[in-house]
């Protein structure tokens, strides 16, 4: 269960994890590193790659014999909901990325280590074709990491609060990325980041400057996005979609999702009665 105290073998599985991250972040800012367009292209960006993967499967070992298959089901699911979004997004003006509203749902709904392995899993496997992607995952772990910590200390109880906590993310997320984006060996030109910086650095007239307001304000409106949908998606989920995570063991954690009013001290004593009464009741 994800509310049970952590075994020894499940502390060695997340603290060998780690270190195959933070290994393969430190190999990916090596000079040489991103030079080709293929991740398979050299020996150094194989090893950050295998690295990268092998620690988003001791993440997820880690979770795996005490939540059971679903466990590993949805992070999978999840993963392929990051692709799907983010390469929609990836070639067009705006400037998100859309590309963790996967991770954060793993990540509420069963805690920070299967987030960190489902953000983990994503970079893998979007950096195939990318291999500049690994560079960034300091912000995908630590994202991970604090939409699970957050969840569990109740802040997506209430709906203003869980906006407020959004942003937060959002701010660290984009002080992450600018850090990621300085150290950057090569070029990583999303198309809509890229024209906002470029408009930053008009306005600013200094490259590093234009780089954290880009960043910041691309990942806070990012971040916020992502988490008033993702609790929206855990709260009022279809039948259909609810029978994927609705399990005893997750249950603590999805009571955790919008389950407060907007006013602490009042409930509205009747019931809503459609979708439309639930959801206003948060605002």
């Amino acid at each position: 269960m994800p509310d049970k105290k952590a075994s020894r073998s499940q502390h060695l599985c997340v603290g060998s994890a780690l270190v195959c991250a933070a290994l393969a972040w430190v190999l990916s800012l090596n000079s040489n590193y991103g030079s080709g367009d293929y991740v398979f292209g050299s020996v150094l960006s194989i090893s950050v790659w295998c690295l990268t993967l092998l620690g988003a499967v001791l993440f997820l070992a880690a979770q795996w014999r005490s939540l059971g298959h679903h466990a590993l089901l949805n992070p999978l699911l999840a993963v392929v909901v990051n692709l799907v979004l983010s390469s929609l997004i990836f070639n067009v003006s705006v400037p998100l990325y859309l590309d963790m509203m996967g991770t954060a749902f793993v990540a509420i709904v069963y805690g920070p280590v299967l987030g960190m392995g489902t953000a983990l899993l994503t970079a893998c496997l979007a950096s195939i074709n990318n291999p500049l992607l690994l560079v960034y995952l300091p912000v995908a772990l630590v994202v991970a990491y604090l939409f699970g910590w957050l969840a569990r200390r109740g802040a997506f109880k209430r709906m203003m609060v869980m906006m407020l906590a959004g942003a937060g993310v959002g701010v660290v997320a984009g002080l992450l990325t600018t850090m990621c984006t300085l150290l950057l060996p090569g070029e990583y030109g999303q198309s809509g980041p890229s024209k906002l910086m470029a408009l930053w650095e008009l306005i600013l007239h200094d490259g590093r400057l234009a780089v954290l307001m880009q960043s910041l304000s691309s990942d806070v409106i990012d971040k916020t996005l992502t988490t008033l949908v993702v609790c929206a998606a855990i709260r009022f989920a279809p039948k259909p979609l609810l029978c994927l995570y609705d399990y005893p063991e997750t249950r603590p954690s999805r009571a955790r999702v919008l389950t407060e009013d907007r006013f602490t001290l009042y409930l509205e004593q009747d019931p809503p009665r459609n979708l439309l009464e639930r959801v206003q009741r948060y605002f």
